[in-house]
């Protein structure tokens, strides 16, 4: 149920309990940043719970939820984000937590300077959202945690269930 709705590049939703799949452009109200929304996830129910592209976590009414504001690091959001371009293909995932209704974690990976040259992440953050909050408007409860620092790969972050 967690995969019935994809919101993908340039706030292009999917929606996969309609068959055929129906294909819609989501136009937010303002701007929210990049429209390359590159992780998406359904509530238990298969309805579209909260997505993100690694600036801000936005419900399923495109609103920027509780302390779901500036999610990477100060350099990715001022450089990338107000560019309304993040130049690092699939940086985030969002995972429910197992036994935890309406709670998820995102994992995300940021973008900062190396030694003068190139932008490179530096930092895995985890961030908490707990959609049962706010009148089912969500909430971020953890922002920022860092899982690793070191200088990693570019993008291609992705979790499998075992």
């Amino acid at each position: 149920m967690h995969g019935h709705f994809w919101m993908l590049e340039n706030y292009i939703g999917i929606d996969f309990q309609e068959s055929p799949p129906n294909i819609s452009l989501i136009t937010p109200d303002e701007f929210i940043g990049p429209g390359s929304f590159n992780v998406s996830i359904c509530d238990e129910f298969g309805e579209l719970a909260f997505h993100s592209g690694g600036c801000f976590v936005l419900n399923a009414q495109n609103e920027i939820i509780t302390n779901g504001d500036s999610i990477n690091s100060d350099f990715s959001h001022s450089i990338f984000c107000d560019a309304n371009y993040i130049p690092m293909p699939q940086n985030i995932t969002a995972l429910p937590f197992p036994h935890s209704i309406g709670k998820y974690i995102i994992l995300n990976l940021d973008l900062d300077i190396i030694a003068n040259i190139l932008p490179a992440p530096q930092h895995l953050f985890a961030h908490t959202v707990d959609m049962t909050l706010n009148d089912g408007l969500g909430e971020v409860t953890a922002k920022k945690q860092i899982i690793i620092q070191d200088t990693l790969a570019r993008g291609y972050l992705q979790a499998t269930r075992h």
